[in-house]
């Protein structure tokens, strides 16, 4: 008899179509694909084990600590052995209501970029979700496998640097870039999809996996979609009877398909999807089960810098309050407003390590870029000689957090309204996992 067994779960969590969508802070007008949220239970040492992600861009702050207390709750156990992580779809929710409540209290009337209705009734779901899992026998799981395929046209660095060590910008859609830029090769990126997959009596049952991009290259629509990773879920299980399958986006800050992109939006999804897929099948045929007989979970948190704000709490004020600023800037201001009003300079930077055998998981939050997974992969191989897998997009209160070098280079990841972070971050973001990484398993 297996000391361990899985538990999946599952919910549709689609919007209402007229909500807020994401960045864009415009309502939805149609639902092109399920929003949906995913997870696994792992049961181990008496316990249980929650690895769950959502379709969507972010989750920040008090927002993302509900949805991870939540599950936690409806399972019993600490919320340090919970954790949940965005996709960063882009027509997808973005929940910040601490930000959100500024923008309500200064610019009262204006369009409701918080829907607690939606927020309770998704908590509601999945708390719901992991109870009805509990309440089923879990499946004994004996076998596990790290397997990687890469992942053919798809990431490439966004972060152009010019022959004068400046950096340009190469989106996640095909524009109008230069020809220069789209000739610019993938450059420092992940080029592999991971998977972690799960067995009983050597039958695949559930997978993880993970992989370093911006997924989505059809946004902008106004259109509520999983982009391409609902394209590759529903083609992985359609293919994999029986087989269920987690998907959760590495440290991609800085990776985009803006290399291959068109500017047939429908079409790149559907093509991106399929390359997407393409990579979750061949690491999933690679699959050869090893004896699971150990089961590790650790969790920590240290404190990390956050950038200066030279800006009076005035100015971001009288961003709010007129009437004439678009909602995205309104937004940018909130974030800013909010930590000079609650005197936050520093972060508590949690992170969460899963040990099968001599696998890992990482999980970790905000947006990072994706030297930090690169590194992670490095210091894993004393302990997890097996392989690494690599999750960000957890709590994203820093929102993009890059290397030291790229606040020298510019760029859009270091333009202090889309960072928290300033030069100094990289040792201990670097400390934070190489400490929780060389702990024994």
């Amino acid at each position: 008899m297996s000391d361990f067994e899985l538990r999946t779960f599952h919910a549709d969590v689609t919007p209402p179509v007229d909500m807020i969508v994401c960045g864009w802070h415009t309502p939805g007008v149609a639902i092109e694909s399920p929003i949906e949220l995913r997870g696994v239970i792992l049961s181990a040492n008496g316990t249980h084990y929650i690895m769950a992600a959502i379709d969507y861009c972010y989750m920040i702050g008090r927002s993302h600590e509900r949805f991870e207390r939540a599950l936690a709750d409806a399972a019993s156990i600490p919320v340090e052995q919970a954790t949940i992580h965005s996709d960063h779809t882009h027509d997808s929710p973005m929940f910040n209501e601490q930000a959100h409540a500024l923008i309500d209290e200064l610019f009262p009337g204006g369009p409701c970029l918080h829907d607690e209705d939606y927020c309770t009734k998704t908590l509601n779901q999945a708390q719901n979700a992991v109870r009805s899992a509990l309440a089923e026998p879990g499946i004994p799981i004996d076998g596990v496998a790290f397997t990687k395929h890469r992942v053919h046209r798809f990431g490439a660095t966004r972060r152009v640097i010019d022959e004068n060590g400046k950096c340009h910008i190469r989106w996640s859609r095909s524009n109008t870039f230069p020809q220069w830029m789209i000739d610019y090769p993938e450059g420092r990126i992940d080029p592999d999809l991971a998977m972690i997959t799960f067995f009983q009596d050597r039958d695949p049952v559930a997978c993880m996996s993970f992989y370093a991009t911006h997924p989505q290259v059809s946004c902008g629509r106004l259109t509520w979609s999983s982009d391409t990773i609902g394209v590759a879920r529903d083609l992985f299980e359609t293919h994999n009877k029986d087989v269920f399958i987690v998907y959760f986006t590495g440290c991609a800050g800085d990776v985009t398909a803006g290399k291959y992109t068109t500017p047939c939006l429908e079409r790149d999804r559907l093509v991106f999807g399929s390359r997407l897929f393409d990579a979750m099948q061949g690491a999933f045929e690679r699959a050869h089960p090893q004896l699971l007989d150990s089961v590790g979970w650790e969790n920590s948190v240290s404190t990390v810098p956050l950038g200066e704000i030279p800006q009076p709490a005035e100015q971001f004020e009288s961003i709010i309050t007129d009437p004439d600023q678009i909602s995205k800037e309104r937004y940018l201001a909130a974030l800013k407003l909010r930590r000079l009003r609650e005197n936050i300079f520093e972060y508590p930077f949690r992170l969460s390590r899963l040990a099968l055998n001599d696998i890992g998981a990482l999980f970790m939050p905000t947006e990072l870029i994706v030297d930090y997974q690169l590194h992670a992969q490095t210091m894993a191989q004393r302990n997890f000689p097996g392989g690494l897998a690599v999750s960000a997009y957890g709590d994203s209160m820093l929102d993009y957090t890059a290397m030291d070098i790229s606040f020298e280079q510019g760029g859009y990841e270091v333009d202090p309204r889309w960072t928290d972070v300033g030069p100094g971050i990289e040792k201990p973001v670097k400390d934070a996992i190489d400490e929780i990484l060389l702990r024994p398993t």
